[in-house]
């Protein structure tokens, strides 16, 4: 019985992978429609001795340069018409706002950290310390709540969360609503100062 060496293992699966697999590449042709670059080149050539075979393609760079350069400000223009289309729609997407509750609820041990609820209002149990009222984009403030939680990491009690709600103070007014933060805020801090 023959054994195969390595090589002509390793020889063949590398061979077979290049003749059955596939492969892809990216070409990217780059251009500049500066003529002054070609016109140095031109210059160092013709010191040469070449000025007759450079003189055609000098000319052809010269005839793309003008076309290159108002297709490119026709693409400018395209992409600040898109940008405003874009933010257009973001205005449209952000009045999507419904209303819900903002809730501070109690979690393991000592710690405490904010729940939305859109539609079916806030748990009737001993978790919830406070609840208020807000108006925001479902997405957004579920969105806010994970990173604001996230943030909580080394709170373990009410004044150190209280302490998080005012470190964060623009974000959840700018996703919640002023009115909203102000309110969960004054009702948390009462609570604290209650207990």
């Amino acid at each position: 019985m023959a054994f195969f060496s390595a090589k002509a293992i390793v020889a063949a699966v590398i061979g077979s992978g290049s003749v059955v697999g596939g492969g892809y590449g990216v070409v990217e042709w780059i251009s500049q429609p500066s003529t002054a670059k070609n016109n140095s080149m031109t210059t160092a050539l013709e010191e040469r001795g070449n000025s007759a075979t450079l003189e055609q393609p000098q000319q052809e760079s010269r005839e793309l340069g003008p076309a290159v350069s108002s297709e490119s400000s026709l693409d400018r223009g395209n992409v600040s018409d898109q940008a405003e289309e874009e933010d257009e729609d973001f205005e449209e997407e952000t009045d999507n706002k419904i209303p819900g509750v903002l809730s501070v609820v109690k979690g393991l041990g000592d710690a405490y950290e904010l729940k939305v609820d859109f539609g079916q209002g806030p748990e009737n149990d001993d978790s919830v310390l406070v609840s208020v009222p807000l108006k925001a984009d479902r997405s957004v403030a579920n969105r806010r709540v994970g990173l604001f939680n996230n943030d909580l990491w080394d709170v373990s009690d009410l004044s150190g969360f209280i302490g998080k709600l005012m470190e964060k103070d623009s974000e959840l007014k700018k996703d919640f609503g002023s009115d909203s933060y102000d309110s969960l805020v004054t009702s948390v801090k009462d609570k604290n100062i209650s207990s």
